[in-house]
């Protein structure tokens, strides 16, 4: 799939998505074989438009939400490790 293909795609899922423990699933499933078809920047970009629909609905603590959070850091120090050398130090 073309990453407008997967744009479209998640734009779709958002509608299954929004109050939906199922949805999220699902959306996140979507985001993590976007990453696994080689496009690490549109799985970046998933997941961080997935992240304040699983706040809402799951809640700030809850352990997806933490995994979520977890895959963006991640995939933001694939990116660019430099971002995370200077949060880390910003955290610190």
């Amino acid at each position: 799939m073309e990453t407008d293909d997967l744009n479209i795609e998640l734009k779709n899922r958002k509608a299954i998505v929004t109050g939906s423990t199922a949805g999220i699933g699902r959306a996140t499933d979507l985001a993590s074989c976007t990453g696994e078809c080689g496009d690490a920047q549109a799985e970046r970009d998933l997941f961080e438009a997935l992240l304040p629909n699983h706040e809402q609905v799951l809640g700030a603590d809850h352990p997806d939400v933490l995994a979520t959070r977890n895959n963006l850091v991640w995939l933001t120090s694939k990116a660019d490790p430099k971002h995370i050398s200077a949060t880390a130090k910003i955290d610190q």
